[in-house]
């Protein structure tokens, strides 16, 4: 970000310009596409000086917000009274009937003043005033930034004709991705989507219901998967199904059954390889060198 030198006062144009320089900095950050930044917002003619005239005005209404000084005066208010009411309270017990009947009426006067002066104070309605002013000094910002940004992108961009059935597969797509397959099926029951993107709906469910059952470390459904996508990943070379393979092992290991583990080990890992208990315990790194001593 652009920071304005210390030196330079508040409200002078080189203030004023390197604030600008801020803004348009963070409109053109890490959050927008380098598209925008590069070529779309130097060419729009954006004016921000109303904009952070407008900033200023609501940042002074904040500052100036009467509320807590009202609070202050109706706390110090209801203080004093009660101050009052417990001296007064404290002495009526030595006084007379007719004095006890002066000093009832003498209470009964400060009551009143009590309310006058709160309703007089009036917190409702200074909080009120205050936060209809606010707003509407916000809604002026909000004015001032639709005049002073283009309300459309013709001016920097041609306009673009696109195909509604391709933004509608666009969508979908990015919906499967989320694992909202039932909005989807929603969508091609209405033949909103292309059937080759329909087709997409079952796949995708499934690697999200895998996922889900992964994060529960349930790997069944993962392996079964793999195991009947097995030359498609070969052919990737993707080393998913041996990975998910491994972590079965590992969890019948860390059930206590060396044995089935063992044996998983063989008809599973790496069969064509795997033929001692040592060679397995090396290759995986399980440390089980007793191998059948340790079960025993």
């Amino acid at each position: 970000p652009i920071h304005p030198p210390t030196h330079t006062p508040t409200h002078s144009p080189t203030h004023r310009s390197n604030r600008i320089g801020f803004v348009q900095a963070s409109l053109c950050g890490s959050k927008l596409p380098q598209i925008w930044a590069r070529y779309i917002f130097p060419k729009m003619e954006v004016n921000l000086e109303g904009v952070i005239a407008q900033l200023e005005k609501v940042s002074k209404k904040q500052k100036l917000e009467a509320v807590p000084d009202a609070i202050e005066r109706m706390l110090s208010t209801l203080t004093t009274w009660r101050d009052a009411y417990d001296e007064a309270a404290a002495s009526q017990a030595a006084m007379d009937g007719e004095a006890s009947m002066a000093k009832n009426a003498m209470s009964d006067d400060a009551t009143q003043k009590l309310k006058k002066d709160l309703v007089e104070i009036d917190v409702s309605g200074v909080a009120t005033t205050h936060y209809k002013e606010l707003h509407s000094s916000i809604s002026k910002l909000g004015k001032t930034i639709e005049k002073a940004i283009p309300g459309s992108l013709d001016r920097v961009l041609p306009p673009l004709d696109l195909d509604d059935a391709l933004v509608m597969d666009a969508v979908a797509q990015h919906l499967l991705s989320q694992g909202k397959g039932d909005l989807v099926r929603q969508l091609a029951a209405e033949g909103a989507i292309s059937e080759k993107c329909a087709q997409l709906i079952d796949p995708c469910t499934e690697l999200h219901e895998v996922l889900a059952s992964l994060a529960v470390a349930e790997l069944e459904p993962a392996l079964a998967w793999a195991n009947r996508n097995r030359q498609e990943l070969l052919g990737l070379g993707s080393p998913l199904l041996f990975m998910l393979s491994r972590l079965r092992f590992a969890q019948t290991l860390q059930a206590g059954d060396i044995s089935e583990a063992l044996t998983y080990a063989r008809t599973q890992l790496q069969p064509e390889a795997l033929s001692s208990e040592m060679s397995i315990a090396d290759k995986l790194g399980t440390g089980l060198a007793g191998g059948p001593r340790a079960a025993g």
